[in-house]
């Protein structure tokens, strides 16, 4: 027993001495914390591909990529279960009695489900396997397979109390589980459970496996144990103190997070170290509270702590840091640092405005110890063999390394009075410095100094500041100013013209003899001593800022605002070491670097100290490289898949884009990669700054994106590759295609058909307009003989006309011979001049018939104008029966003398015939009827045909009333009404015709007024018929009217009684509007519903007797009592709304419309009237 109690006072002892151990490395941030997000997670998982998975304490699952933490406003899991772990690419959790695994981007899978009366109560995972535990059993399942295997533990629970029963771990070694409680180790196996240890713990928390070691690392509320396994029994050895609430097994150690802090057992120097939080350091842990701990599989560490999560390198180890502080000897007071100098032993001296300093970096186990040797703000600083020279204004000192001596060079100081700003030793003791009034030369041994001035400078570039010093091999000066560098050798000053344009160096060295580089404020430069060509020198960023070159014989180290670069012998880049792999990023200063003489070790001067290294460690240190992981990809802005995996496919639709949002591990930085998009129209690399990537109107196919960092640039590396399929839309797909094909096909075939069809209508229609043009030309080639016949009817008339009247002249001329012959007396000379003056009566009608050019007036008498009527009838016998129409002729004009200004009587008639006919049609009747009424003689023709046309109607008005300004020419063949008007108003007459729709009868009238009217005996009134194969025939009855004259009379009767009913009907409709017209709501319903009638009828009835529309008369109604109430002096508005108008608006609008302008006019015209 009591050695037992020395045994533990002796690890106690042992710990806690380890506890006095602390680092000073830097931890990182997430970028988003170092926005201010800060995430509090309580589990970490590493992602096999890079990042890591994030359990927050909300139980909400993300992935953080290196620059997003993803999804962004939800969780990979549906549910926020709080027991989770993740295990061959999918996340295992349980729900009730229900296990369920799902993949970051999948849907969940049911593995297995217990009882329903019982349910799981905690879950982890060891070597590949995963273990559940529910009340009484213990299970075990293999991912791979899906074998699931329960073990019986009645015997733990067995007379124990319940809170010490449950199984707080589990790892699996040797084909067998060793499972935890709360305070004991067991075996689990098929044979049973077997106690490990006799020991007891308080409170067991962690149980982690170290494989390689085969150690059992147990965390309790107290300490962390560990159990050799290779041992039995089991026994414990204290590894550290504290609450264990993590543990991580990595390469070089154990890292230990409890609630107080984070400790770090390393298997080299089997020591503990502590890591303690900084609040007021950025770099430093963030809380001490440690929740969980991951390994990134590439040297680093994700730490969570409770205020946010941290990232720590192992990488970091190479650098030994100097930090900042008050009160320890340990740390560098705050100050300025001016100058840095570094020796072989390691031994770092530096210039700052407090004074120079002295350090030695800590070695394995030991600590940083800084010594302040002079006071004084230390501007320049340069060490040469033992002796350390520095400046503090305008004063130049040396300091014996050795006994700590100083001693102060003020004899011949040409450069008194003016802060020296640089210093520079050559290899045999010549000091060479700088102010602003130009360069000097120094000799020590001699005391004497030299001022060269400025002179030496280009003219062309005027006068500038010297901004660095450095001393070359072969007793070369080399001097950087603000516009080039310049080279002292052999008492000769060279200007190297091709460092113009570089601006101002900041840094100069030189390696091996052979190359000189340069840091300038806009890029690098390596000066071939040789043949004097320089160079360029590519940096790893393009955007950083070179900042100090310190050149050895094995290469050049670089410092710029993005880290420590490391170039061979041909300016190539071989290391480089920036955040989070032990440097910050923008931590080093200008021209604050130097090397040690032999090459060996190497000061940086920082923001945040000195940090120092050993050359060749930083040589051996493997660096592992930058991998581009995809961390989400969205698909028209729907998260499709979250940290894909390497051989994950992935589909989207075609139309929609595809983002990405990616990062680059280990580096936090803004990413600059390279990508090109296999399998798109342009296959070349494209340079990329960003982190996230979107790519629309993808035609379908296969795709294969590659990214790859700025070190994989140009190498045979293998970068990210994504996956995808940009499916086909749905009418590319084969089955819709060939549905397509088909549907074309069965259009083209219907557009073929229909196209037939149409070509057969077409034809067919073609031929019945062919047929018609055809019998339009037939028509008026019918037309031409028949006006050609009209004039022979007319020629032949006259014929007949003159020989009748030459024949009375004869007869006339022959008795006036009889009366003139002896014996002649009074009474027989009277009766000879009569005949004569008859006779010569007769000539002069026969000149006006053969001439058609009579004077003013010709009179002929009533036997002539029936013998026209007579004749005319007769020519057109032929063409009425061949049109099988009858013409019935009533002539009542016999002893009458008619008086017309030309004589085309002949002319007329033939042309109102030929008018009846071209309208008749066959078995119809033609009336013509000459007749004396009222001092005139009236010639009547009425068929019952097609009617006259509405446009015919039209023309003759516009022909009547004025309204055509263009003089028509009408022809013998014209049988419009203008033309027969035409010839009438030229003989004296008139002319007037009446149509009937309704009857079908169309009469055309002419008149000439009577000279004379005798009745002349023996004479009757002749009615003839002419018709197919018919001849003039006396058809008179009783009242002189024929029987088809009659029926044609009672036919006009019966039209006069259609008249008056359709005159009252009207009447009627124009009562109705007179009495509604006030009413807005007045319309055709209205009307047609007060007549019992439907819209559509009172709408086609009012129309064929009016010739207008029903509504276009209420408005004339309306508006023609609008202006009387206008006249009368009322409001414009209140006459709209009485007259029907709801709106005055409109009122005025129809009321310009119809009158021609707008009421306030018309009431202004009235006033002035």
């Amino acid at each position: 027993m009591i050695s037992r109690i020395v045994r533990c006072l002796i690890l106690v002892m042992v710990s806690i001495s380890a506890y006095a151990v602390e680092t000073d490395s830097i931890y990182y941030s997430l970028p988003s914390q170092n926005q201010g997000h800060f995430l509090t997670a309580k589990k970490l998982f590493a992602n096999p591909n890079g990042g890591v998975w994030v359990q927050d304490i909300y139980n909400h699952i993300h992935f953080y990529d290196g620059q997003h933490l993803l999804p962004k406003s939800s969780s990979i899991l549906d549910i926020n279960p709080e027991q989770v772990t993740y295990l061959e690419g999918d996340f295992w959790y349980f729900q009730n009695n229900h296990l369920y695994r799902k993949a970051p981007s999948g849907k969940k899978r049911l593995v297995f489900s217990l009882p329903s009366n019982s349910k799981f109560k905690k879950m982890g995972q060891s070597n590949g396997l995963l273990w559940l535990y529910s009340a009484h059993f213990f299970h075990s399942v293999d991912p791979k397979t899906g074998k699931t295997i329960s073990y019986p533990i009645q015997r733990i629970t067995q007379g124990s109390i319940d809170e010490n029963t449950v199984i707080q771990g589990a790892v699996f070694y040797d084909s067998r589980w060793l499972i935890s409680t709360k305070t004991s180790l067991y075996y689990l196996s098929r044979n049973g459970v077997k106690r490990a240890t006799p020991d007891s713990f308080s409170n067991i928390s962690q149980l982690v496996l170290d494989k390689k070691h085969r150690q059992l690392l147990v965390g309790t509320d107290q300490h962390l144990f560990r159990l050799d396994l290779n041992k039995h029994p089991l026994q414990r050895q204290t590894l550290a103190k504290g609450q264990v609430q993590a543990v991580l097994v990595t390469d070089d150690g154990y890292w230990i997070g409890t609630r107080k802090g984070l400790y770090m057992y390393s298997f080299e120097t089997q020591t503990l170290s502590s890591i303690q939080a900084n609040y007021q350091d950025d770099y430093a842990l963030s809380n001490n509270t440690i929740l969980a701990l991951a390994s990134d599989n590439k040297s680093g560490i994700w730490i969570a702590t409770t205020k946010g999560v941290n990232y720590y390198s192992t990488v970091s180890t190479v650098f030994n840091r100097i930090r900042f502080g008050d009160g320890a000897t340990t740390l560098l007071p705050y100050s300025h640092i001016n100058q840095l100098q570094i020796v072989n032993d390691g031994t770092i001296w530096i210039a700052t405005n407090l004074g120079l300093f002295s350090a030695m970096p800590k070695e394995k186990n030991g600590r940083n110890k800084i010594k302040k040797v002079v006071d004084g703000n230390t501007v320049n600083l340069r060490v040469n063999e033992g002796l350390v020279w520095f400046t503090q204004g305008d004063r130049l000192f040396k300091l014996d390394a050795a006994t700590n001596q100083i001693e102060e060079m003020n004899q011949d100081a040409k450069w008194y009075g003016n802060k020296i700003t640089h210093l520079a030793i050559t290899e045999h003791g010549t000091i060479w410095l700088s102010t602003g009034k130009g360069l000097y030369r120094y000799f020590p041994n001699q005391r004497k100094g030299q001022d060269f001035g400025k002179s030496w400078m280009v003219d062309k570039y005027g006068p500038s500041d010297i901004t660095e010093l450095y001393t070359g091999k072969n007793g070369a000066i080399w001097v950087g100013t603000e516009h080039g560098v310049y080279e002292y050798k052999n008492r000769e000053v060279i200007f190297d013209a091709n460092s113009v344009g570089y601006g101002t160096t900041t840094s100069i060295s030189e390696f091996n003899g052979e190359t000189l580089w340069t840091a300038n404020s806009y890029g690098v430069r390596a000066l071939n001593l040789k043949n004097r060509v320089s160079i360029e020198v590519p940096l790893r960023n393009r955007t950083s800022v070179p900042l100090c070159v310190a050149a050895s014989q094995y290469g050049t180290w670089m410092t710029t605002s993005k880290g420590l670069s490391f170039y061979n012998d041909d300016t190539r880049l071989t290391k480089h070491y920036s955040a989070p792999l032990g440097v910050v990023t923008n931590e080093f200063l200008p021209d604050l670097c130097a090397l040690s003489p032999n090459g060996e070790h190497l000061a940086l001067g920082s923001k945040l100290g000195v940090v120092s290294a050993s050359t060749q460690r930083l040589h051996a240190q493997d660096i592992p490289a930058n991998t581009v992981l995809i961390g989400e990809v969205q698909a028209n802005r729907s998260v499709i898949a979250v940290a894909p995996l390497s051989d994950q496919s992935l589909s989207i639709d075609y139309g929609q884009s595809l983002t990405l949002s990616f990062g680059i591990l280990p580096d936090f930085d803004t990413p600059h990669l390279q990508y090109r998009l296999v399998g798109g129209q342009d296959e070349s690399w494209i340079a990329y700054k960003g982190s996230q990537l979107t790519f629309d109107h993808l035609d379908p196919g296969k795709y294969t994106l590659e990214l790859k960092t700025s070190s994989q640039i140009g190498s045979n590396q293998k970068g990210t590759q994504l996956f995808f399929v940009v499916n086909k839309p749905w009418y590319l797909l084969p089955w819709v295609v060939t549905l397509f094909a088909v549907m074309l096909l069965a259009v083209i075939i219907s557009i073929i058909a229909w196209r037939s069809r149409i070509m057969v209508r077409s034809n067919f229609h073609l031929r019945r307009l062919i047929n018609l043009k055809t019998q339009q030309l037939k028509h008026q080639s019918q037309l031409l003989i028949t006006t050609n016949m009209q004039l022979r009817k007319q020629a032949q008339t006259r014929q007949i006309l003159v020989k009748e009247m030459a024949g009375k002249a004869k007869q006339a001329v022959e008795g006036f011979q009889l009366q003139v012959q002896p014996p002649s007396n009074e009474f027989k000379i009277k009766h000879a001049e009569q005949l004569s003056s008859h006779a010569l009566d007769q000539l002069e009608q026969i000149l006006a018939l053969h001439s058609s050019k009579a004077k003013e007036n010709t009179f002929l008498d009533g036997q002539v104008v029936s013998l026209v009527i007579h004749t005319v009838v007769q020519g057109w016998k032929a063409d009425i029966d061949k049109a099988g129409v009858y013409l019935e002729v009533e002539d009542l004009t016999a002893g009458c003398t008619v008086k017309v200004k030309h004589f085309n009587l002949d002319s007329v008639i033939n042309t109102l015939i030929a008018s009846a006919l071209i309208r008749s049609a066959s078995n119809q009747t033609i009336y013509l009827c000459a007749k004396l009424l009222d001092n005139e003689l009236q010639i009547n023709i009425e068929d019952t045909g097609n009617g006259l046309t509405e446009e015919e109607i039209l023309e003759f008005e516009a022909h009547e009333y004025g309204l055509d300004a263009h003089t028509p020419v009408y022809n013998l063949s014209d049988t419009s009404l203008s033309a027969i008007a035409h010839m009438v108003t030229q003989s004296g007459g008139r002319f007037d015709f009446r149509t009937n729709r309704i009857c079908h009868t169309t009469e055309l009238s002419v008149s000439w007024p009577v000279d004379a009217c005798q009745e002349s005996k023996g004479i009757q009134r002749p009615v003839s018929l002419i018709g197919t194969n018919q001849s003039i025939a006396s058809l008179e009855n009783e009242s002189g009217i024929p029987e088809e004259c009659e029926g044609s009379l009672t036919l006009c009767v019966n039209t006069g009684e259609e008249i008056a009913e359709q005159d009252a009907w009207l009447n009627k409709v124009y009562g109705l509007v007179e009495k509604h017209y006030p009413n807005p709501d007045f319309g055709t319903s209205s009307a047609a519903k007060l007549l019992f009638v439907s819209e559509r009828s009172l709408q086609r009835k009012f129309k064929s007797l009016t010739k207008g529309s029903f509504m276009d008369y209420v408005i004339k109604v309306r508006l023609e009592h609008a202006c009387e109430r206008l006249m009368s002096g009322q409001k414009i508005a209140d006459i709209a709304f009485e007259t029907g108008f709801n709106d005055p608006s409109y009122f005025s609008q129809r009321f310009k419309h119809h009158f021609g302008l707008s009421p306030s006019k018309f009431i202004e015209n009235a006033s002035n009237e």
